[in-house]
């Protein structure tokens, strides 16, 4: 039993696990407003104050706040946010040295309503894996703990795994709810195509797409190992980095990011 659960956390570590993401300010001259990540950038149209936020159902989301500097209405569009990636090794694929326009905020929505409707999905597909994943490792570990002891009954034993059974099976039902919850959240936060009166402003979740994120960060990973002639010497590891780009209606601001994956 051991071997099995060793077995299924090599599974589980390997396929399932994704990588976390850390965007921080590479501008000194963007001041960040104390006590939070916001960075804040002005041009003669507007004042942009983006924060990176988190990673969630694939996407990279951003907080942006807009506020109208100009003397006529200004129109905020989410979709015209976009980000291009570089690298200090210069490995970025040439399909992807281009710009990644955000989301539709529509097909975002879309998106959330199926989650936090219940429809099963990617998500609760996932959390579900997890959830089995996670009851038969408590179960092996709990026979195998038992085996090691005092070699236990065998009715001993499958009252242990039924509790353990029981006790994964309920946190995977929390999970699932709580995934939930951030889907009904997010809904309430989306940056909506709005247009501005002088002075006003708007706030909310802009969400990009993180794939193009994981093959930078991914590719610049990779090591060669090996003492053959024909080895690839190993390559230093790269410093990638990130530049979310306003709108030119909004005054094109840019905001250098550095990329800690873990």
């Amino acid at each position: 039993m051991r071997a099995v659960a060793i077995g299924i956390l090599a599974v589980l570590c390997g396929g399932c696990a994704a990588p976390a993401y850390d965007l921080v300010s590479r501008d000194p001259e963007s001041p960040w407003l104390v006590g939070q990540r916001h960075v804040r950038t002005e041009s003669s149209r507007s004042t942009v104050t983006a924060s990176y936020d988190r990673t969630f159902l694939g996407d990279l989301i951003f907080e942006v706040e807009v506020v109208n500097q100009s003397g006529a209405p200004l129109v905020v569009d989410p979709r015209q946010f976009s980000f291009t990636l570089a690298s200090s090794s210069n490995d970025v694929p040439r399909s992807l040295r281009r710009r990644f326009n955000a989301e539709n905020p529509e097909k975002v929505r879309a998106r959330l309503d199926r989650a936090a409707s219940g429809q099963v999905g990617f998500g609760e597909a996932a959390l579900g894996f997890v959830g089995f994943v996670g009851a038969v490792i408590v179960v092996a570990a709990a026979v195998s703990a038992g085996v090691l002891a005092e070699t236990p009954s065998t009715d001993e034993c499958e009252s242990t795994s039924i509790v353990s059974v029981q006790q994964a099976a309920s946190t995977q039902q929390n999970l699932i709810a709580e995934h939930r919850r951030s889907c009904q959240h997010a809904l309430t936060g989306l940056l909506q195509r709005t247009e501005l009166a002088p002075g006003e402003s708007a706030r909310g979740e802009i969400w990009f797409p993180a794939w193009p994120l994981r093959r930078v960060v991914g590719s610049g990973a990779t090591t060669e190992t090996g003492s053959g002639i024909t080895a690839t010497p190993p390559r230093a590891p790269s410093d990638h980095a990130l530049t979310l780009r306003t709108p030119e209606a909004l005054g094109g601001q840019e905001i250098d990011y550095s990329i800690s994956a873990w």
